[in-house]
């Protein structure tokens, strides 16, 4: 018999669209936060797809599982060390998602590495009003060699 999946947990509620456009005046008739009702808030989407950002949530996804990069033979070599700057999706699960490089120093010689690496972590999700969320952040990875 197979294990009865756990009910998943409502979604948290989103950003009021009125809220975000108060003040605003579009000069369109109809499309004033007053205007739009009920329907401004289906605008934002589903419920599913939104990603918050660090900023927004309650408690940002905090890595449990970090899996070291492995350091590329050509750097070690040649006593090389640089920096990879990642932005991520960790998703509800805790999942690292949508991986990519923002900056990277000296370039093309730590990226590869370094999003194997973080493609392999666990995260404890961020949290919005209690409830597990997605949420894109910005990673700073150092790649330093030991002294010794």
């Amino acid at each position: 018999a197979r294990p009865k999946a756990a009910p998943r947990a409502a979604a948290p509620p989103l950003p009021g669209l009125g809220a975000s456009l108060a003040g605003l005046d579009f000069g369109l008739a109809g499309l004033s936060p007053g205007e739009l009702g009920a329907e401004a808030d289906a605008l934002l989407g589903a419920r599913d797809e939104v990603v918050m950002t660090a900023a927004t949530v309650d408690a940002p996804p905090r890595a449990v599982t970090q899996v070291p990069p492995r350091w590329p033979e050509s750097a070690r070599r040649r006593g090389l060390g640089g920096r990879v700057t990642l932005r991520l999706k960790v998703s509800p699960a805790g999942e690292p998602q949508e991986v990519e490089v923002l900056e990277a120093e000296p370039p093309g010689v730590f990226d590869l590495a370094a999003v194997e690496a973080v493609r392999q972590w666990r995260f404890e999700p961020a949290t919005y009003e209690g409830r597990a969320v997605a949420v894109r952040v910005t990673l700073p990875l150092v790649f330093e060699l030991e002294a010794g």
